[in-house]
């Protein structure tokens, strides 16, 4: 399929929603290079900083590139400059709002800081989602990434499942959200076991698998896969028919070691 429309065909002057729509379209597809991409999505932003999907997709693709020092700088510029207002013709049509802007630009941050940094940023992080979480109580990665941080800290609290909850709630279109509910799911379901929950770990896989095409850019840092590899391995234990309440691994008589995948973004 190609594209009805150029980038090349929008001028400095066209409405910056239009190219952000442009370049998401071409990312959905698989029709634009990650670099090309990102280069268009930060002229956007610096022409409005509060087009949220244009940060997003640019934080998307750095985080798959592991390019996490880049995404501490775009959030710190992105922050600063969310209040400048934009030429009041696109706000009609388009109404920004700052302070969902630096939410989700905190949220991000703390975010790209963990991975990079590790269990030494932990009270950086938390202060980092929390002041997210005062922006916006409705910000849907701000949710994922602290119940993901949270699964790491305080594994068996069962707060970093409530918060993976909250984020699908918020946005039920997310695929990344889906693999990563799973897999907290299937890391938690070992002492007792349940049936039922492992079935919540096959169901999440298959509707993150819907959400996410081969094509998709979604798929560009190996999503599909990892949301394979866990419905395959709760699908076999499905298979097994094994009782509730049992410790897994004593169960089964040897070791069915959870995949050694990497948390997706």
């Amino acid at each position: 399929m190609k594209a009805n429309v150029g980038y090349e065909t929008c001028q400095a002057s066209d409405n910056p929603w239009t190219h952000a729509e442009w370049v998401r379209r071409r990312l959905d597809l698989g029709q634009i290079q990650p670099e090309e991409a990102l280069q268009k999505l930060n002229l956007i932003l610096d022409q409005e900083p509060n087009i949220h999907h244009a940060f997003t997709d640019s934080c998307h693709l750095l985080f798959i590139e592991q390019r996490l020092d880049d995404i501490v700088s775009l959030c710190d510029k992105i922050f600063s400059i969310a209040t400048k207002s934009l030429k009041v013709e696109y706000q009609k049509s388009r109404p920004i709002n700052p302070k969902l802007t630096q939410s989700m630009v905190l949220a991000t941050k703390a975010w790209a800081i963990w991975r990079r940094d590790n269990e030494k940023s932990i009270r950086t992080v938390e202060d980092l989602f929390q002041k997210s979480l005062q922006l916006d109580q409705r910000n849907p990665w701000c949710h994922n990434w602290r119940g993901l941080f949270l699964h790491t800290v305080e594994k068996d609290s069962g707060i970093a499942e409530k918060e993976l909850r909250k984020a699908i709630s918020h946005h039920k279109k997310v695929p990344p959200f889906y693999c990563n509910f799973a897999r907290i799911v299937l890391e938690t379901n070992v002492k007792p076991f349940l049936r039922r929950r492992n079935r919540e770990v096959i169901e999440l896989c298959q509707r993150g698998l819907s959400l996410c095409p081969p094509e998709s850019y979604w798929n560009w840092g190996g999503l599909r896969a990892e949301l394979g590899t866990l419905y395959y391995y709760a699908k076999s234990l499905e298979q097994q028919r094994l009782p509730d309440q049992i410790t897994l691994l004593g169960a089964l008589g040897i070791e069915h070691e959870i995949p050694g995948i990497p948390w997706y973004q």
